[in-house]
């Protein structure tokens, strides 16, 4: 899933994207287990969680944008 989310993530997103391994931060492995993919917003903000489609990821950027 992550491979996945990650290919919408930057076949869409406006700008440079940060890639985190959950498994080698045990607070954040805590935090997202069961969760990922997860995206976060550069802010710190959960934008998704979960298996993503391309049109949730067109509307995430969309809403970035504004």
């Amino acid at each position: 899933m992550c491979d996945d989310a990650l290919a919408l993530v930057l076949r869409y997103a406006p700008g440079p994207v940060e890639v985190v391994d959950i498994d080698l931060d045990l607070d954040l492995l805590a935090r997202y287990n069961e969760l990922v993919p997860v995206l976060i917003g550069a802010n710190g903000t959960v934008l998704a969680t979960g298996p993503l489609s391309s049109s949730e990821v067109k509307r995430l950027v969309r809403r970035l944008r504004r």
